[in-house]
C-alpha cells in the first residue's frame, strides 16, 4: 500500500497489492481515498466551528488583541538600569549576612 500525503493535509491512497484487496485494489484504494477525503473535510469544518466559538469569546479577543498591542511596542535599545540602592528594609548586616547563620 502506498499513502501520500501533501503539505496541506490531503491523504491520497495510490496503491494496494491486489493480494491485500481481494483482486482489486485500485478500486479499495479510491473507496479509501474517498473516505479518507470525507473525514478529512468534517474535521475541518468541525475546527473551524471550534475555532469561530473560542474567537468569540471576548476575553480571547481581548487577549489576542493585548498580544498583537505588545508585538507592536518598540523593543527596547538599552539595558533596563539596575538597582543600585538598596531597598529601605535592608541594612548593612541583611547584606552580608545569610538565612543559614
Amino acid at each position: 500500500m502506498v499513502v501520500e500525503a501533501t503539505a496541506a493535509g490531503q491523504i491520497e491512497i495510490v496503491f494496494i497489492d491486489d493480494s491485500l484487496a481481494s483482486g482489486d485494489g485500485e478500486r479499495l484504494a479510491a473507496e479509501l481515498t474517498t473516505l479518507v477525503r470525507e473525514a478529512l473535510s468534517r474535521a475541518r469544518e468541525q475546527s473551524v466551528g471550534a475555532l469561530a466559538e473560542v474567537k468569540s469569546d471576548s476575553r480571547v479577543a481581548e487577549a489576542i488583541s493585548d498580544m498583537k498591542d505588545a508585538m507592536a511596542k518598540p523593543l527596547p535599545t538599552a539595558p533596563s538600569p539596575r538597582r543600585t540602592t538598596p531597598p529601605e528594609d535592608e541594612d548593612a548586616y541583611y547584606r552580608r549576612s545569610s538565612w543559614l547563620q
